[in-house]
């Protein structure tokens, strides 16, 4: 059985409906997203990895510790606050220069365990000065170096997330994941394995790799991320051309594991603007997946390009906006672009260029976003610009 501490390495980032009030107003709102803030915080990460190895101040390394008195408290890590601290400080003064098994030796003297290592690292990733998130990385790469699956994971998806698979640190990490996948048959390695060749466009191994994970003899669909492993075969097999076999793998994590994102891809396979695709797109956004209230968003403002209405305010879009909000917020290029330009149309141009300068953080859509900016004051927008441009 696979421990349930290793699954949310895996598992598709989703963002609840939250509490947030969607009417507040698009000034306030057109901040950088979480996702773009996790984006520019993991290129920062990637560069300061790739820098020499350097002394860090213990002072400015170490974590609050109420950060550590709340984990503690909470179950999350079972060492005392102090004692965390002290292991940290001389974590943070032989990280720096000692080589060999030192980190074996120093965990074993504090009696701390590679998972408490990665728990500790996680502390640290939510501090925000940049020593505290160097030596977070050290300490996840000294867990997977010490055998910690869950820490060799949340490297190598970090570095998937960040193109960053040819980084120097990476390598070992990624040596450890083939050993699990090949040798010890790991079902979540198998299925990281395929999201490994899947980002370097080697999708024929992909689909072997994640076929493994789920199917006879080598896998099945019982362990936890076995939905996420279906979506990505299907995913794979769409890269290939092969939409018959990949409607019925989203079909499977869908309909027999209730996989939010099988939800978004299936809804693809519909009659556009059908019932049932709007069901399973509402499926997948009420799981929080983004591109869902993307595509949400786009129908119900079909339905106003459609129509004679010409909005006045912004509230006149109606769900549209609601929805395009929402997926902003996420971190939707395009949907910060829909933001931008139905903010233009209503007169409210300073606040929909706002949008458009996020929008150029996020690189599906930075070019688009780059000569909207360009023409912002040069020229009149009307519905059927925004259709088309999104287009």
């Amino acid at each position: 059985m696979i421990p349930r501490r290793l699954v949310p390495v895996l598992q598709k980032c989703q963002r609840q409906l939250g509490s947030r009030n969607i009417h507040s107003t698009p000034r306030c709102n057109a901040a950088y997203s979480p996702t773009v803030r996790k984006i520019r915080n993991g290129q920062s990460n990637q560069r300061a990895a790739a820098a020499p190895r350097q002394n860090l101040s213990v002072d400015e390394a170490l974590p609050p510790i109420t950060m550590l008195s709340v984990a503690k408290k909470s179950g999350v890590i079972d060492i005392e606050p102090e004692k965390a601290l002290e292991f940290l400080r001389e974590y943070t003064k032989a990280s720096a220069s000692s080589t060999g098994d030192w980190e074996q030796k120093l965990c074993a003297e504090h009696g701390v365990t590679p998972f408490a290592l990665s728990i500790l690292s996680g502390i640290l990733r939510r501090c925000r000065a940049h020593p505290q998130k160097i030596l977070a990385k050290r300490l996840m790469l000294s867990a997977s170096k010490l055998g910690e699956k869950s820490a060799t994971f949340e490297l190598v998806l970090s570095a998937i997330k960040a193109d960053g698979l040819r980084g120097n640190e990476v390598q070992a990490p990624l040596q450890r994941l083939n050993q699990l996948a090949k040798t010890d048959n790991e079902p979540l390695a198998m299925t990281l394995l395929g999201k490994v060749l899947m980002a370097q466009g080697r999708e024929r191994e992909a689909l072997e790799w994640l076929r493994k994970a789920t199917q006879p003899p080598t896998g099945n669909i019982d362990f936890d991320g076995a939905g996420a492993a279906l979506v990505d075969e299907g995913r794979a097999l769409l890269k290939l051309e092969k939409l018959v076999a990949a409607n019925a793998v989203f079909k499977q994590a869908a309909l027999e594991l209730d996989e939010p994102e099988a939800y978004l891809h299936l809804s693809n396979f519909q009659e556009p603007g059908s019932q049932t695709q709007t069901e399973y797109l509402m499926k997948a956004a009420s799981s929080g997946v983004v591109e869902a209230w993307y595509k949400l968003g786009e129908h119900e403002f079909q339905k106003i390009t459609k129509s004679e209405l010409k909005p006045e305010k912004i509230g006149d879009f109606g769900m549209a906006r609601e929805w395009f909000q929402l997926a902003a917020d996420g971190g939707s290029g395009s949907a910060m672009l829909y933001m931008a330009q139905m903010l233009r149309v209503v007169g409210m141009g300073e606040d929909g260029l706002l949008w458009v300068e996020r929008a150029l953080d996020v690189p599906d859509v930075a070019d688009l976003a780059r000569g909207m900016k360009e023409q912002w004051e040069s020229r009149e927008f009307n519905l059927y610009d925004i259709s088309q441009a999104q287009g």
